[in-house]
């Protein structure tokens, strides 16, 4: 019966403060979750939540996670997001997103995304207008337009070759390291490498 009654109450918008578990399609708006696991698609608007975890896709406006994020499935359509550490198994592509660790096995299109830590990425990436602090990604692809990293770490594939693209006055701080030693980073529109690049050459375009 208790199941029943969440399972309704998650199939409607809801405008109030629960903690606990949430089961098929849930839409929340203006809600404090507390520590919420949601199974079935999610759409959340102006949530806040102390940690989530969700099993299934994702889309959100406005959502706040204090502590630990955990995406079982895609992030998509989405923007205005601020977590602690984000975790997520799928696709991710959103906008104006603030987080202090990133974690995504999946491709990644971002723009205005900042991470004060760590990013970590098994897929491409493409971002814009972002920031980041030490980018580690096994990838063959990664573009950064009007972005700042510190440093990037490219691991290797099985690919022959792995490039970065860096685009519109982007800025690489520190050094980028190919593990493969068959790195090309593609220098345009007044970007910049402050550090020095191991195990791949620049081509400056």
């Amino acid at each position: 019966m208790k199941k029943l009654l969440v399972t309704m109450l998650s199939l409607i918008s809801i405008s109030t403060a629960y903690a606990g578990d949430f089961f098929g399609s849930t839409h929340l708006v203006g809600s404090d979750i507390g520590q919420a696991n949601i199974y079935g698609p999610a759409d959340l608007e102006q949530v806040k939540a102390s940690s989530l975890a969700i099993h299934g896709p994702l889309r959100f406006k406005n959502l706040e996670v204090a502590q630990t994020t955990h995406i079982m499935g895609p992030v998509l359509n989405s923007q205005d997001g601020k977590f602690g550490t984000l975790t997520i198994a799928g696709p991710f592509e959103a906008a104006q997103v603030v987080c202090q660790g990133l974690n995504v096995t999946g491709p990644v299109d971002v723009k205005s995304l900042s991470v004060q830590g760590t990013t970590e990425i098994i897929g491409p990436l493409k971002a814009e207008d972002s920031h980041l602090q030490n980018l580690i990604i096994r990838s063959d692809e990664v573009t950064l337009v009007n972005s700042v990293v510190n440093n990037i770490l490219v691991k290797a594939t099985n690919n022959k070759e792995q490039t970065i693209y860096l685009q519109r006055q982007s800025v690489v701080e520190g050094n980028i390291n190919f593990e493969s030693g068959r790195g090309v980073v593609e220098v345009k529109d007044k970007s910049v490498i402050h550090g020095t690049v191991t195990g791949g050459k620049i081509a400056r375009k």
